[in-house]
């Protein structure tokens, strides 16, 4: 028996974990870790949002929090970092 909404459940496991989020990302966003914004980009925009939005225990993507964790922290930052200067247009 599923215990978690199936709407969540991306891959079809039962659970919803980072594995969702990285389907999420990928397929449904068709970006990456950082681009807060969803604008195929992560840039110094997308590090604005994120600064602006450090510490925050109620986070979302649009607040910078990447990993789907609810804070946004370092671990955040450094998703961002590692994809910094990606363009979807560009790929």
């Amino acid at each position: 028996e599923q215990s978690v909404a199936p709407v969540f459940d991306l891959n079809n496991d039962g659970q919803v974990n980072s594995l969702d989020v990285d389907q999420w990302i990928a397929e449904v966003a068709d970006t990456v870790a950082g681009d807060a914004n969803l604008d195929g980009k992560v840039n110094f925009t997308d590090f604005l949002i994120l600064a602006e939005n450090f510490d925050s225990q109620q986070g979302t993507w649009s607040t910078g929090d990447f990993n789907a964790s609810l804070t946004v922290d370092f671990a955040d930052f450094l998703a961002l970092a590692e994809n910094f200067g990606f363009d979807r247009d560009k790929r």
